[in-house]
């Protein structure tokens, strides 16, 4: 490189590159980082025998020496990344002699994992009593004197946070920066060569999958600190978070992904799971707050889903939509603004209203009337956002369209049962559709399972943003 000079340069000054920020630059505490992408690491046989560990004046190593244990080195991944595979089996990696006397951690893992293979081990502590982190299929959970789970996993590649807090005896969950929930966590005093991949002591429940990052800090980090590397992660592997980053999205639709002719709705892409989203009527295109909305008039325009295996089964369901003021409806008693199922039989739940103009929402459970949980929306600004969950025969849980959290002890629904899923009307099983609404959507989303309260105020907000 040349000398350059300049204002503020005397001769011989050399420009120099600043220095780039990783997760260890960010928050303090962090004993073991590992970035797959490091030149230091090494490939002996047939996978990585040495991982070096990036944390300031780290001494030990994430390590291998057994060639049939060792994790494959992948390349061209997230964002032309490299990731270290682990077979399910007996890959893992030791970071031999490490102990720490912190009873609170703060873990960070970018990993994609296979959906089917329960009970994965991404971390370990101790083999008895063996307090874990897990990614896996089923749950994101952890093992610590019995075994915790959160909310449904996600076998996409997911950026995954387990805040262990001894003086609150809490682990707080997380994905791609959201809050999954709560568990209890017992804390232990001490620990020494644990285990990545695998159980601390033992061949089993392994880690089936690909881990490009990892980041193990002895302290609970603030929520903030956790948002702050989640964020950096997510940035670094080109990865959002959205409403798919919320298991069991069985629905989405927005009209930034819709197809108008002439001012009429005449298309729509699920970006759940890609089904059809029939169009029925000639929903009008209307603008409120400067956004487009589509216009329910009450008569014969529905959206509607048909029925699939991937919607049904669950303990119940969960609605998201973003709305503005209902209309003037040209009947009088119940309309249904978004629903599942066909029959009192196979209801699940939904969003409905009384009709009267200016109608709030309400919710319905399975063969019930209204239930008078409402009002869900006050209509005091041009578009509002709701969501419910009905968890089967325990609780209907809400955020309003102020944004205010609720819950209520009640049997509201069964499991999801056959029929189609709609927004604007209820498939009468015969062909068409009754309980018709006369309001105006912005998006909306179907979990098929009931969400809970951390998920709910975030597709709550990521709808709202929408």
């Amino acid at each position: 490189m040349g000398t350059i000079v300049g204002v503020g340069c005397g001769p011989g000054y050399r420009r120099r590159r600043a220095k780039k920020k990783t997760p260890k630059d960010l928050i303090s505490g962090v004993i073991v980082q590992l970035d797959l992408d490091d030149s230091r690491n090494v490939v002996t046989g047939s996978g990585l025998s040495y991982v070096h560990n990036q944390a300031d004046g780290a001494t030990v190593h994430a390590t291998q020496g057994t060639d049939a244990n060792r994790p494959a080195l992948g390349t061209g991944g997230l964002g032309g990344h490299r990731f270290a595979t682990f077979d399910g089996i007996d890959d893992f990696f030791e970071l031999t002699g490490m102990s720490d006397a912190s009873s609170s951690y703060t873990l960070f893992a970018v990993c994609e994992t296979d959906a089917t293979n329960d009970r994965q081990r991404l971390f370990g502590f101790r083999d008895a009593d063996e307090v874990m982190a897990v990614t896996l299929g089923l749950n994101v959970g952890m093992y610590d004197s019995g075994w915790r789970e959160g909310p449904g996993a996600s076998s996409a590649p997911n950026v995954l946070a387990w805040r262990m807090d001894s003086s609150t005896t809490t682990c707080d969950i997380y994905r791609d920066g959201l809050h999954l929930c709560s568990e209890s966590f017992n804390g232990i005093q001490s620990w020494d060569t644990p285990r990545i991949g695998i159980r601390s002591n033992g061949v089993d429940w392994g880690l089936d999958g690909d881990l490009y990052y990892f980041v193990l800090v002895n302290r609970a980090c603030t929520g903030a600190e956790v948002a702050l590397v989640s964020n950096w992660l997510m940035a670094r592997f080109g990865l959002s978070a959205s409403l798919a980053s919320i298991a069991d999205l069985g629905a989405w639709w927005d009209l930034d992904h819709a197809t108008v002719a002439g001012g009429v709705l005449t298309g729509l892409t699920d970006r759940a799971l890609g089904q059809t989203i029939n169009v029925v009527g000639s929903p009008a295109i209307v603008i409120v707050g400067g956004q487009d909305f589509v216009r329910f008039d009450g008569t014969d325009d529905v959206l509607w889903i048909a029925d699939a295996a991937a919607l049904d089964g669950a303990a119940g369901v969960s609605f998201v939509m973003k709305h503005a003021n209902a209309l003037p409806n040209p009947i009088l008693g119940p309309t249904m603004y978004a629903t599942k199922g066909n029959s009192a039989g196979s209801q699940n739940g939904g969003l409905t209203t009384n009709g009267a103009v200016g109608g709030r929402f309400t919710v319905q459970g399975q063969g019930a009337a209204a239930l008078g949980l409402g009002p869900l929306a006050e209509y005091t600004s041009p578009a509002e956002t709701i969501a419910v969950a009905f968890e089967s025969g325990a609780a209907v849980r809400r955020v309003d369209g102020d944004g205010t959290y609720a819950s209520n002890a009640t049997a509201a629904t069964g499991v999801v049962g056959p029929g189609q899923l709609s927004w604007g009307g209820w498939d009468n099983n015969a062909g068409g559709h009754v309980w018709l609404a006369a309001y105006d959507a912005r998006a909306a989303a179907y979990y098929a399972r009931p969400l809970n309260e951390y998920e709910l105020k975030a597709a709550h907000e990521m709808l709202e943003a929408a």
